[in-house]
């Protein structure tokens, strides 16, 4: 027992840690893995963002309806890029957020009557309204019915080939679903919806 326990205390001891290539190989490793990894992430949290924006807009027309209904009186959505309450600008673009007021026209009454004010989206990200003329807000009456009907395209400029859908059927009901471009990037001019 003495003979080995002397040869194991006159040796060198290596073998502890890591050498510089193999820290360097495991770096290397890393960077591969996560470079293959990135685009699932970014396309995770693209589709968050669309989700987010599609069931706030959901939650928001279904809000408007139900109001309209319990008071006997309309209800309206308009976008507005900028934070005046008094008015909605006269825009099909509602990246800005939106309005939830009561009312029938694109003009808010007052201060009062407005349920919901814009949130504003992530950086990037667009709402454009496809709605029956004039198409700057959303009016839903009484009786449950909407003259403003269509849909909302829901996508991150320059980069989303998919976008999100809320369409706005004539009898206010809202019903979302995904929609992807077979031409490109979607675009206010490029709407797969």
């Amino acid at each position: 027992m003495q003979t080995l326990s002397y040869r194991l205390r006159g040796q060198r001891r290596t073998g502890y840690g890591f050498t510089l290539i193999e820290l360097l190989v495991v770096v290397a490793l890393t960077g591969i893995f996560l470079r293959m990894a990135m685009p699932g992430f970014v396309a995770a949290i693209d589709s968050n963002h669309r989700n987010t924006i599609s069931n706030r807009l959901m939650e928001d027309l279904a809000l408007a309806r139900h109001q309209a209904i319990a008071i006997s009186s309309s209800m309206a959505l308009c976008g507005n890029a900028q934070a005046s309450v008094n008015t909605c600008l006269n825009s099909k673009v509602w990246s800005g957020g939106w309005y939830v007021y009561a009312g029938s026209s694109s003009t808010i009454s007052s201060a009062d009557a407005v349920l919901r004010v814009p949130q504003p989206l992530p950086t990037g990200w667009v709402v454009d309204a496809h709605l029956s003329s004039p198409g700057t807000y959303a009016n839903l009456d009484a009786r449950s019915s909407s003259d403003k009907f269509g849909h909302f395209t829901i996508y991150r400029s320059g980069y989303s080939t998919t976008a999100g859908c809320v369409a706005l059927s004539s009898d206010a009901r809202a019903r979302a679903y995904l929609a992807d471009s077979r031409t490109g990037v979607v675009s206010a001019n490029n709407d797969p919806c």
